[in-house]
């Protein structure tokens, strides 16, 4: 096993000069891998089009962020939301990049964060598909905020 460099070890201590400045330091740290754990089992009942599974690690209370959607949602609004696209007769398949799981320093922030391709196939077998990167809050264990980020592919276009 080698040494570390020092000069790597006298720059990792250096004080950095960030172009930016934020109200508060951010200082994650390794969260807790239950809480991934139960966000992709979540997101995994989710595709499979078990929304009951799905809605049981949500909280009671869930804050839902979409691209041109934002709302708070009981646990059962949630779930008839999820249903409603199921319905549709869509089906999701998930192809998973990343998984992270942090916790603030202090503990009193825990988030898991996903990274994701999203391919749709709608009734008529038309299929899409998204880069997908979502934040999910963990409270007491549960899912109450949901912030979904969402890249769609470019069109190619003939010219």
């Amino acid at each position: 096993m080698a040494l570390p460099d020092s000069k790597m070890t006298e720059t990792s201590t250096a004080k950095l000069d960030y172009p930016y400045t934020v109200d508060k330091i951010p200082d994650w740290q390794t969260g807790d891998p239950e809480n991934a754990l139960k966000a992709l089992k979540a997101l995994k009942a989710y595709e499979m089009g078990n929304m009951e599974e799905s809605a049981n690690y949500f909280g009671d209370s869930v804050r839902f962020l979409a691209d041109k959607f934002e709302s708070h949602l009981s646990n059962d609004s949630l779930k008839a939301m999820f249903l409603k696209d199921k319905t549709a007769g869509n089906s999701v398949t998930i192809k998973m990049e990343d998984w992270e799981s942090v916790k603030s320093k202090d503990g009193t922030d825990q988030w898991v964060s996903m990274w994701y391709k999203e391919i749709m196939t709608d009734k008529a077998g038309k299929i899409d598909s998204v880069e997908v990167m979502d934040d999910a809050k963990f409270e007491n264990g549960k899912i109450t905020i949901l912030d979904e980020k969402t890249r769609h592919y470019a069109v190619d276009k003939k010219m």
